[in-house]
C-alpha cells in the first residue's frame, strides 16, 4: 500500500504507476494532483484541495477477488481517463465490481467506466454484482464513452452460462450532464438490474446518442 500526504504541496505522477499493481493507493491530502498516466492498484482514493488530472485507473480484482473502489474528491476540477474496476475472474460465484465515486467542481470523463461483476463458473452459481457509479458534480463528456455496471452472468445447474445476471450497480448523475461539443459525444449506460438516475438537466450542451 502507498499513502501520500502532501498537505498544501502537489502530488505529481510522471510515469506509469503499478506495472506490478500496488495495494491501496491513497492520496490523503494535496493541493493539485497530476497523474495523467496509467494507475493500477487494489483501490484508489484521492483527496485534494486544488485540481486533479488523472489518467486511466485500473482496480480490477485478482482471481476470485472483488474489484477495488475508486474515490476521488477534488475541490477544483477533476479530469479522469478510463476507470476499470471489474470483479476478478471467478472459479465459482462471480466477484463484485468496485464502487466508483467522483467529485469535483466539474468532472470531465475522458474514458469508459466499467464496474461489472465477473461471470460465475461451475454449477448453479450467481454472477458477481456490479459496482455503483456516482458522479457527484456537474459532468462533461470529453469523449464518446460507455458506463457499464451490470452483474456478471449466472450459471445453470449443468454449469453452462445462463442469460440471467447478478445484481447491477446503480448509476447516478447528481448534477448536470453535458457534451463538450454539441451532439459530438455519445453515452451508453448499461446498468443491468441497477437503476439509472439523472438528477439534473442533461444536454445543456447536447449529447450525441444517449
Amino acid at each position: 500500500n502507498l499513502t501520500l500526504t502532501a498537505g498544501t504541496g502537489n502530488v505529481t505522477l510522471n510515469q506509469t504507476v503499478g506495472g506490478v499493481a500496488l495495494g491501496a493507493l491513497t492520496i490523503a491530502s494535496a493541493a493539485d494532483v497530476t497523474g495523467n498516466v496509467g494507475i493500477t492498484a487494489k483501490s484508489v482514493s484521492v483527496s485534494d484541495s486544488g485540481a486533479a488530472l488523472l489518467g486511466n485507473i485500473t482496480t480490477t480484482g485478482g482471481a476470485d477477488a472483488v474489484g477495488g473502489n475508486v474515490t476521488v474528491v477534488s475541490t477544483g476540477t477533476l479530469s479522469v481517463g478510463a476507470i476499470t474496476a471489474r470483479g476478478g475472474v471467478a472459479s465459482a460465484a462471480g466477484q463484485a465490481g468496485g464502487v466508483v465515486s467522483l467529485t469535483g467542481s466539474t468532472i470531465t470523463l475522458r474514458g469508459d467506466i466499467d464496474t461489472s461483476g465477473s461471470n460465475a463458473t461451475g454449477n448453479s452459481q450467481t454472477g458477481g454484482a456490479g459496482g455503483a457509479v456516482t458522479l457527484n458534480s456537474a459532468t462533461v463528456l470529453g469523449a464518446t464513452l460507455n458506463i457499464t455496471s451490470q452483474g456478471g452472468l449466472d450459471t445453470l445447474a449443468n454449469g453452462t452460462q445462463a442469460s440471467t445476471r447478478g445484481a447491477g450497480g446503480d448509476v447516478q448523475f447528481k448534477s448536470t450532464l453535458n457534451g463538450t461539443a454539441a451532439q459530438a459525444q455519445n453515452l451508453t449506460l448499461t446498468a443491468g438490474t441497477g437503476n439509472v438516475t439523472l438528477n439534473q438537466t442533461v444536454g445543456g450542451v447536447a449529447l450525441g446518442a444517449l
